[in-house]
């Protein structure tokens, strides 16, 4: 009798033992649905004052946590970001797509833009973010010196981190995201986040071009940039190739083409017709 009461305790034991198991989820990784985590996690904390961005749906957060992980979220409990808290330091999972799912691994905390698109009057017969990218690519990347941006152009861009009447602020919350990462992360001499500014520039592709038919070629460039700088060489080379088509007078579309031809010979009279069309300008200059 004892004998079979042992063994009654010993399966029951092993069935509560795996009703635990499956009913808490494992550590969260790339391709798992959020929302999974979040009914697991168990104690949540709210930060008001606290932001993971400039932009005014960055301000506030909510924090849903158990011992294993971590869950962020924005005050109207939209929730973005998973982390194991066994898992490396400062690594996120994101979901930058707004589906639940976590598809972006990244060392940096990123606000996803379908959070600011949410909030966005959206209006393609409204291309004033389109004239805003095109003069700041003059300015800073056509322009024989490249010089510093125009206040007045910087300010206009700020304007919809907080101006709600501006329409498309989620496209200009990518590109702006996107610029604040690649030049906090370049002062600080620190790697960038391949994978998530690939994505990001994606998107900002994206919705250019589903808005309005077309992706400024400032936003071409930093796609090729991204690729660049996650060593996807041959797909840059192909980038930069084929938007060059595009726009055949961009300087430093015809800089990265001329950096990235794999034919000596070619790439020799690209660099000499480089030299000759434009000496002053600071990508050429820089050519060796």
């Amino acid at each position: 009798m004892n004998e079979i009461r042992r063994v009654v305790l010993t399966l029951s034991t092993a069935a509560c033992l795996l009703a635990t198991s499956l009913a808490l989820p494992q550590a969260p990784k790339k391709g798992d649905n959020l929302y999974k985590f979040v009914r697991a996690a168990d104690s949540i904390a709210v930060w008001y004052n606290a932001k993971v961005s400039d932009w005014i749906e960055g301000k506030g957060i909510i924090l849903k946590h158990n011992p294993d992980m971590e869950l962020m979220a924005t005050l109207k409990e939209e929730f973005y970001m998973a982390h194991s808290v066994a898992g490396e330091p400062g690594e996120y999972l994101i979901d930058t797509d707004g589906d639940s799912i976590l598809d972006t691994q990244s060392e940096v905390l990123w606000l996803p833009f379908w959070v600011v698109k949410r909030n966005s009057s959206i209006s393609a017969s409204d291309k004033s973010i389109i004239v805003l990218f095109d003069r700041m690519y003059d300015m800073g990347l056509q322009s024989d010196d490249g010089g510093p941006l125009d206040t007045n152009l910087v300010h206009k861009l700020r304007q919809y981190r907080t101006d709600f009447s501006l329409p498309n602020r989620h496209i200009a919350y990518l590109f702006d995201s996107y610029d604040q990462i690649i030049h906090l992360l370049n002062e600080e001499g620190k790697k960038l986040p391949s994978e998530l500014c690939i994505r990001i520039t994606d998107h900002l592709a994206s919705e250019c071009r589903k808005l309005f038919g077309l992706v400024p070629v400032v936003v071409r460039i930093y796609q090729g940039e991204a690729l660049l700088n996650a060593r996807m060489i041959d797909k840059a080379r192909e980038h930069f190739r084929f938007s060059l088509q595009e726009f055949p007078h961009s300087v430093p579309l015809r800089v990265y083409d001329c950096q990235l031809d794999a034919n000596p010979g070619r790439r020799e009279k690209k660099l000499k017709k480089l030299r000759q069309d434009h000496p002053n300008h600071w990508m050429v200059r820089d050519l060796r």
